[in-house]
């Protein structure tokens, strides 16, 4: 069907008229009633207002920051703060006196000089027009608004630093914004009424500020509303502000399902003290995940959860450079590392997130187990996929071999929204990435062994860093396996994995369970 635009515009003046018609038709009614809802009664919007004492502090603040301000934001708000108190009244009495004596000659003077031409143009123009005389004076203005106006014109906030005065625009927009906002809280202070409602609103007061600005202004803000006993709703993306707020103060909105809901951090806390006591430290160990810097998962599209530094570089430049992840590169990921035991600990907190998550760790079997057969009959010590595992099937996961079924089945994506990667047969056997990417780099099981001369010269063909074993004693040519280059190699992996992203090798090295992962996760 062809719609013209003509037909578009039409109908959107008509859909925007009858949206200002409702509207006009809306009338607010406020009832109050008691706790059992069984009486009901009206009352004014006027006195339903006067019981809160609200402040809100919008995101789009007149902020000065150019050589010459003209707004004298500062003064102004100083200003506010003070005008309503009794000495403010009484120097302002004493200063229009003051102006109305000093201005009286100033005023004759244009009476004067200036007012008899005026006023003989002025009789011409009668003449002419047959009206009657008109007559111009001069008066003087001094009310309140001319009064104030004139003392912010006259006066300007500076900053002494190191001795040297420089003006309110000069410190910047960060700054501006900080001394703003609490200007605006001062004159709120004044104003709280602990028969009323006392709420503060705050869109995004991180604009402009430095980390270390936020923490300072929300730590105080806090003591502050404390202290007063007021409350306030601050909006904001700064992971500053989350962390300095503590868990049980946040609440996030979030979107799941093209739905949208608000979630209390604090529910997990509450399920954490009548957890049984195994799981009670899980409790402390989130409080923990929130103060070091993690908080900023809450503001995720997608998160990643990985062990160790060389994880976090590997998959950054796997998924910013390769075209096969352009989709996730258009939206924030999280990336949090957890080590190897701790990503179980999540669970509860991606939940209650609903954010799509993928946790990247390593099988962990006993290095000495390089033989296929030794590999599938070892048993597994990473914490976080026996966890998993045993939430899943209710029992102790016992071999590889069970593990590689379950993986099979694809019970290691555990919801639509968790998905739990390791190392499995298609990736050689391997217990790590950089077993994975080495067995990957030279066509090679984990069981494969070569001459150290061999290892030399693939060291220097692929420029990959990576520590090869002295001659054991006695031999002229050891062999080595991967795993005894990875042994070699255990305190240099970042030199390692720099050397493969310096060499652009992040996709051919690609392991399988990495890439797996990756797919679902850009889902």
């Amino acid at each position: 069907m062809k719609i013209f635009a003509e037909e578009d515009t039409t109908l959107k003046l008509l859909k925007n008229n009858i949206i200002v018609y409702l509207n006009d038709c809306i009338e607010e009614n406020v009832y109050y009633c008691n706790n059992l809802f069984s009486i009901c009664n009206s009352i004014q919007l006027s006195s339903f207002r006067n019981l809160f004492n609200i402040v809100f502090i919008q995101a789009n603040r007149p902020l000065d920051d150019i050589d010459s301000d003209t707004n004298h934001g500062l003064t102004s708000k100083m200003v506010e703060i003070i005008k309503n108190g009794s000495i403010w009244q009484e120097e302002k009495e004493k200063l229009v006196r003051d102006l109305n004596m000093r201005m009286e000659p100033v005023k004759k003077i244009f009476e004067g000089k200036t007012l008899p031409d005026i006023q003989k143009h002025l009789s011409d123009i009668d003449k002419i027009n047959g009206a009657e005389k008109t007559e111009v004076a001069l008066r003087l203005n001094t009310n309140d608004e001319s009064i104030e106006k004139f003392i912010v014109d006259i006066m300007q906030a500076e900053y002494d630093v190191d001795g040297i005065s420089l003006h309110e625009s000069s410190q910047g927009l960060g700054f501006s914004n900080l001394i703003y906002i609490h200007l605006i809280l001062a004159k709120y202070y004044q104003t709280i009424d602990q028969s009323k409602i006392n709420l503060v609103i705050i869109e995004e007061p991180e604009s402009h500020m430095h980390p270390q600005m936020q923490k300072n202004f929300i730590n105080h803000f806090i003591e502050k509303q404390t202290e007063l006993c007021s409350q306030a709703f601050i909006s904001t993306h700064s992971n500053e502000l989350v962390k300095a707020g503590k868990i049980h103060r946040i609440r996030v909105v979030r979107k799941y399902n093209n739905d949208s809901f608000i979630i209390e951090l604090k529910k997990i806390m509450d399920y954490y003290e009548t957890a049984p006591d195994e799981e009670k430290e899980i409790k402390d160990f989130l409080t923990f995940f929130f103060d070091i810097g993690y908080s900023e998962i809450i503001f995720a599209d997608k998160a990643i959860l990985y062990e160790g530094d060389t994880e976090r570089l590997y998959l950054q430049s796997l998924i910013n450079k390769s075209e096969e992840y352009k989709m996730l590169r258009k939206q924030y990921i999280s990336y949090i590392q957890v080590g190897g035991a701790y990503g179980y600990n999540y669970k509860a907190l991606i939940e209650l997130l609903k954010i799509k998550t993928l946790i990247i760790t390593d099988i962990d079997y006993d290095k000495d187990y390089v033989e296929q057969k030794d590999i599938l009959s070892a048993e597994i010590s990473n914490a976080t996929i026996k966890n998993f595992y045993k939430d899943i099937e209710g029992k102790d996961l016992l071999s590889v071999d069970e593990l590689y079924l379950w993986v099979d089945s694809k019970k290691n994506i555990l919801s639509d929204i968790m998905y739990l990667a390791f190392q499995t047969g298609s990736d050689n056997y391997v217990r790590t990435l950089e077993e994975s990417m080495l067995c990957k780099c030279f066509a090679s099981e984990i069981n494969t062994t070569k001459k150290r001369s061999e290892w030399q010269e693939l060291k220097k063909s692929s420029k990959l860093l990576f520590s090869i074993p002295n001659n054991r004693k006695g031999e002229a040519d050891s062999y080595f396996t991967i795993r005894d280059i990875l042994n070699s190699t255990s305190s240099s992996k970042v030199n390692f994995m720099y050397s493969v992203i310096k060499e652009k090798k992040y996709e051919d090295l690609q392991p399988s369970y990495i890439k797996e992962g990756l797919k679902w996760l850009q889902k």
